[in-house]
């Protein structure tokens, strides 16, 4: 969706305080532009939105832990064809916005998350009724198809964020909301592993069926479409909405062109082109593949958890039941609570605080990377950890230890890297967000087949270790990336970022007054300039 295009002109709207924070995108005078709404809503409609994804993903994640007792309904599949499961969802994970994003510009992005979540409610009751010895394949599929469905309500919300929030509250709003998201990649498996302890392996996906309903109501009831209000040149016109509630929700939700511009098949064909040309960008390429690592380590220590976990002790295992399993799954609950938590008080402020102390008062997208140094440091501690606990025979509790550092540095970076791109590609959030889906799941596609083999080669330990060097590798090249990010975005096409945009000042600036720091914008992008043209 089209956002508002950035004016050269001086800023009139400010916050108060002591360090005024520039508005950007301005406001219009409209009360019905997002941008205008009242904190309130604002902050109810990114809840229904962070709600949406967290309910999408519980649905092909819920049965992680059940690989060990649903082996008996399939006579001849072990837990590692079990497994496979997992990877089945992901290929789903990655593969559905990019083939159904597009229906987003026919219908409109809120149709599409309820509908897709709509698909996933069906697909979690298809997988609890494969319990013949027949079924692993349909079973299979079932996992696929909950994959693509439930992949949709992840990459929309980006551009809601953007729609509806100002720079200087985007770092926050994109650490709840993918936290929000990798919560219930989280939740779903921890709350099958307590059920299917006393109750049959089928109820890991009949419970889901109750948060996916409560966000199905929730989006249809709440979410309004809010990308109607660019002020670009050249942004597509949206037809008026409906003042009526009943007739908004029915013109919402219904297939057809009633809120979103008439737009020609053709031309949709060429815009879902748009994914794949910022995912090939040289700033996604480094961007992206940090995640690209980081989040496929996470994947890959979910997966084994429950195999290193509840194999029986003589086979190097530590011998849990599916209760204890899901009792030690609950560190990755903390684990994004802390990082909630650390992602609320640095998200937006380090940023800032650079652009006043260095930048002065002048943004550059580049300073949202900064707080990617925490994340990066940790993710080889707990790689390593890991590995040795699991080598070693170590206690559970430093295998609990590196499983904590390893899901907090992950879902610490996503948001960084992904708030990042989003912002380079504001006029294209929907499709800057998909290009990082795929780069989130891309690897972790290839671990759930790889895993065993590597491992077969290396060993546990060094396997791990790798991991490690390899995390240390994508910090190294994102440290590239804040040393050379205006030249990277200047061979990356489409870009259309914030940059050189006056933000603010530092009370201890030297500069008295905004004109001054304005002045100081026009030479940081006249220098900068010069170094490209160089």
């Amino acid at each position: 969706m089209e956002q508002n295009s950035v004016s050269p002109t001086p800023r009139l709207k400010m916050t108060g305080g002591a360090n005024p924070i520039v508005l950007i995108p301005q406001p219009s005078d409209d009360p019905k532009d997002p941008l205008n709404w009242s904190p309130r809503k604002k902050n109810f409609m990114l809840f229904v939105i962070c709600y949406a994804g967290f309910a999408g993903m519980n649905l092909p994640n819920s049965q992680q832990l059940t690989f060990y007792v649903q082996t008996a309904a399939y006579p001849g599949r072990t837990e590692v064809d079990l497994s496979y499961s997992v990877t089945a969802c992901v290929v789903g994970l990655v593969f559905g916005p990019l083939i159904f994003w597009p229906l987003a510009r026919k219908v409109g992005r809120s149709s599409l998350m309820l509908w897709s979540l709509v698909v996933g409610f069906v697909c979690q009751i298809w997988a609890a009724l494969m319990t013949g010895p027949n079924d692993y394949i349909p079973f299979m599929l079932s996992r696929v198809v909950s994959g693509l469905a439930s992949s949709i309500p992840t990459v929309l919300g980006p551009s809601y964020a953007v729609d509806i929030f100002y720079l200087h509250q985007r770092g926050r709003v994109f650490s709840i909301f993918e936290l929000s998201i990798l919560l219930g990649v989280n939740v779903g498996p921890t709350i099958s592993g307590f059920i299917v302890n006393s109750a049959s392996w089928t109820w890991a996906f009949w419970w889901t069926l109750i948060p996916c309903g409560l966000a199905i109501m929730l989006v249809f009831l709440c979410v309004e479409e809010t990308g109607g209000w660019s002020t670009t040149p050249g942004a597509p016109s949206y037809p008026p909405q409906p003042t009526s509630y009943w007739a908004n929700r029915v013109a919402t939700f219904l297939p057809g062109h009633k809120i979103v511009p008439r737009e020609s098949w053709g031309q949709t064909a060429r815009e879902a082109k748009k994914p794949f040309i910022i995912l090939t960008a040289p700033i996604t390429l480094i961007a992206g593949g940090y995640i690209f690592i980081s989040f496929a380590f996470v994947i890959l220590t979910s997966v084994l958890l429950t195999i290193f976990l509840e194999a029986p002790i003589s086979e190097g295992g530590y011998g849990f039941t599916p209760l204890r399993n899901a009792l030690f799954t609950m560190d990755a609950w903390f684990a994004i609570f802390v990082t909630q938590i650390v992602g609320w008080c640095v998200g937006d402020r380090i940023p800032l605080w650079v652009s006043r102390r260095f930048g002065k008062g002048v943004w550059h997208p580049e300073y949202r990377l900064y707080n990617i140094l925490l994340p990066g440091l940790v993710a080889p501690i707990g790689l390593g950890l890991f590995g040795a606990a699991v080598q070693y025979h170590l206690h559970y509790m430093v295998l609990a230890l590196g499983f904590f550092f390893i899901v907090f540095s992950s879902m610490l970076a996503v948001p960084i890297c992904l708030n990042y791109i989003v912002e380079c590609y504001k006029n294209d959030a929907n499709e800057a967000a998909i290009a990082m889906n795929v780069w989130r799941m891309g690897f972790a596609i290839a671990t759930g087949f790889i895993y065993s083999p590597w491992m077969d080669a290396v060993g546990v330990g060094w396997m791990f270790g790798m991991a490690a060097f390899f995390s240390i590798f994508a910090l190294l090249m994102v440290g590239v990336l804040v040393w050379k990010g205006p030249h990277l975005r200047a061979i990356s096409p489409m870009l259309s970022c914030e940059e050189g945009e006056v933000i603010g000042q530092d009370k201890n600036s030297s500069a008295s007054s905004l004109s001054d720091v304005e002045s100081a914008q026009t030479e940081s992008t006249i220098e900068i300039t010069t170094e490209l043209k160089a």
